[in-house]
């Protein structure tokens, strides 16, 4: 994973999200792609919000670009995230890290 911080200044997040989306189709041209918003998990006031492009891989694993927009209270940088995580480490976070 790597980030980019825009601090104070999301707006500017999405337009860096699209672009890195693109390349990634171009690396991943034929798999199956996902957009998702929702609220963050981790802030339980629901003000916290998350906008990822998903990239479903052949072998199981997933490539993601995301902005992740925090709400003042949670003392966070806003930023862009892109991660690419392999089947283990994704199977890990889902039924093992935070059980």
């Amino acid at each position: 994973s790597g980030t980019v911080r825009f601090i104070n200044d999301i707006k500017n997040c999405y337009p860096k999200k699209k672009r890195v989306s693109k390349e990634l189709e171009s690396l991943f041209p034929n798999v199956k792609k996902q957009n998702k918003k929702q609220s963050h998990s981790g802030d339980k006031t629901g003000k916290s919000k998350t906008d990822t492009t998903y990239f479903y891989l052949p072998d199981g694993s997933i490539a993601s670009v995301a902005c992740y927009d925090w709400s003042k209270k949670m003392k966070y940088n806003d930023h862009l995230r892109v991660s690419i995580l392999s089947e283990e480490y994704k199977d890990w976070l889902n039924n093992k890290a935070y059980k």
